[in-house]
């Protein structure tokens, strides 16, 4: 009966941003005062919402949702990032690590389909006017929200479910010099069936985006400030999904696939990039959309192509 031996990984260490040295307390600061001003946004945007009749429309309930749904995902992760800038070396618990990303999946996904069912509600108060109220009923704007909500908590269980069922099992002496993809290697023989649907969506996305840009491209009416983010946003999300899906993809169908630490930094560098951009990106579209609406005589003036670049 002879067991070789192995290092079992029980909890993980927060770093932080410890190689920054003496600027944590800096971080610090800087962190808190913008996770206290979301919040105070967030609840100030709930309240106000909740008070004010006139603003018990799709639109504002939406929006509401959205605000107490990234209230509870900073919750989740900003607090904890703020104590391993106080305090080096906070340990966490697999447990623990996997609740958060549990969580953290959840509001994630949640948000994007919230702004997704914002976006429909804008189509239908646009396109079909007339039909507003009746399309829009308390009843679907109920379904949109729950279903956000699903879909975040699907995700989230098959997130979960593949990353914590890996073994943690090191030998003693084994240096990391490259990674191993196992992706949904837990469902076993549904790996195919998932290659399928991922690969499917995976193209739909990208027909979707080289159609948005090569419109806005051809069609000189739409050469305006929204369209023009629009098909930067097509963009980023294109070269986003380059980054990420194609090296899934290849891990559901052959198994094992191994990516080394440089190659593993530099998906993560471009992933970090582009995801970030897409954000301010909407943000760059909601402040597009607050001129056009608030200031339309001075809009051309204000959103001028040097202002869009």
């Amino acid at each position: 009966m002879k067991r070789k031996n192995f290092t079992e990984v029980s909890e993980f260490i927060f770093l932080g941003f410890s190689s920054f040295g003496k600027h944590q307390i800096t971080l610090f600061v800087v962190f808190l005062t913008v996770y206290i001003l979301t919040l105070v946004a967030n609840i100030i945007i709930v309240t106000i919402i909740c008070i004010d009749h006139h603003l018990h429309t799709p639109m504002y309930f939406f929006l509401s949702m959205l605000a107490s749904s990234e209230t509870v995902y900073t919750l989740v992760i900003v607090p904890r990032m703020l104590l391993s800038l106080i305090f080096h070396n906070q340990p966490i618990s697999l447990a623990g690590c996997a609740t958060q990303m549990f969580f953290f999946v959840i509001l994630a996904t949640n948000n994007c389909f919230l702004l997704t069912a914002m976006g429909y509600d804008r189509y239908v108060a646009i396109c079909r006017p007339l039909r507003y109220t009746v399309i829009m009923s308390k009843g679907l704007c109920a379904q949109l929200v729950c279903g956000s909500f699903g879909i975040g908590l699907t995700m989230a269980v098959l997130h979960v479910t593949a990353m914590f069922n890996l073994p943690m099992k090191r030998k003693n002496f084994t240096e990391v010099s490259e990674f191993i993809f196992l992706g949904f290697s837990s469902f076993g023989k549904h790996q195919i069936t998932l290659f399928v649907v991922f690969l499917t969506v995976y193209i739909l996305t990208l027909v979707a985006n080289i159609i948005i840009v090569t419109i806005i491209c051809i069609d000189h009416h739409l050469h305006t400030p929204m369209y023009f983010f629009l098909s930067m946003l097509a963009s980023s999300e294109t070269v986003y999904t380059l980054v990420i899906v194609p090296r899934m993809l290849l891990s559901l169908i052959f198994h094992n696939q191994p990516i080394s630490l440089a190659g593993c930094a530099t998906q993560m560098f471009f992933f970090v990039i582009l995801a970030t951009n897409n954000c301010f990106l909407l943000t760059a579209m909601g402040y597009d959309r607050y001129v056009a609406i608030c200031r339309p005589l001075r809009y051309t003036v204000i959103m001028s192509k040097g202002l869009c670049a």
